[in-house]
């Protein structure tokens, strides 16, 4: 759970960095690429798989989705596995709203998805990204990303079939190239938590909040171990010298 847990807090934070540097943050971490041969939609028959390491991938060879399976992939499973799809495979549109609509901004694209798509939420794999807020004129600029259920879900019930259920979509190229779209099966967007990772989320939370309060008595204590060594050393150096050297109290020590 901790280690979905932060890959999922990863993965927010990279939503937050700029469109040039998500690409970056995203690719950074090991996976696994798979690639389908092919539009999506129109029977996808084969894969590319690539290895992504150390942010440099090595193509794995071209596997037909019947024949490819952990067999074939035996040193890199337990990997993020992950989909990389052409720009020609997602839809991305451009949205203006309310710039109050930023706090809520994944219900109120819900809301109004069936009225700026064609399609209803639910029938989505989606993601969004601010691109521009006009504040004097209070409208916001939202760039959607956008896949139909309908073209996806076959290719990855065909990759379930053999073992492989990537975590993401990753855009290769085009006007949202580096952008990724949580794979979460119900078309839920990933940064709603699932109660699987509340605990550990909790758990983080709360190790921070005891760090907070606990860090700055640790501190003073240390600072006063530090003053009561040097005291000592003084006091030691001044009677060896025969020296009088008054104590903490005010007192004379010998």
């Amino acid at each position: 759970m901790l280690r979905e847990f932060f890959v999922w807090w990863f993965a927010q934070l990279a939503d937050l960095l700029p469109q040039e540097l998500r690409q970056s943050a995203l690719g950074a971490g090991d996976a696994l690429l798979i690639t389908p041969i092919g539009p999506l939609g129109q029977g996808v028959e084969a894969v590319a798989v690539d290895l992504r390491r150390s942010g440099k991938e090595s193509q794995l060879g071209h596997f037909a989705l019947g024949a490819i399976g952990t067999a074939d992939l035996t040193h890199v499973v337990g990997r993020t596995t992950v989909l990389r799809l052409d720009e020609a495979d997602v839809l991305g549109k451009t949205v203006s709203l309310p710039l109050a609509a930023e706090r809520e901004l994944d219900q109120a694209l819900a809301f109004e998805m069936d009225r700026e798509t064609p399609f209803t939420a639910d029938e989505l794999y989606w993601n969004h990204r601010i691109i521009g807020a006009d504040r004097p004129n209070s409208r916001l600029s939202v760039r959607l990303s956008l896949i139909p259920k309908a073209n996806l879900d076959p290719l990855l019930a065909d990759l379930a079939a053999v073992g492989i259920r990537p975590k993401r979509v990753e855009i290769a190229g085009g006007p949202d190239k580096g952008t990724y779209l949580p794979l979460n099966g119900d078309g839920t967007r990933s940064h709603r938590t699932s109660h699987r990772l509340l605990w550990p989320a909790a758990a983080c939370c709360v190790a921070l909040a005891i760090a907070a309060i606990v860090t700055p008595f640790v501190r003073q204590e240390l600072a006063l171990a530090s003053l009561d060594r040097q005291i000592g050393e003084a006091k030691a150096a001044a009677a060896e010298a025969g020296r009088h050297f008054p104590d903490r109290d005010g007192a004379a020590a010998a």
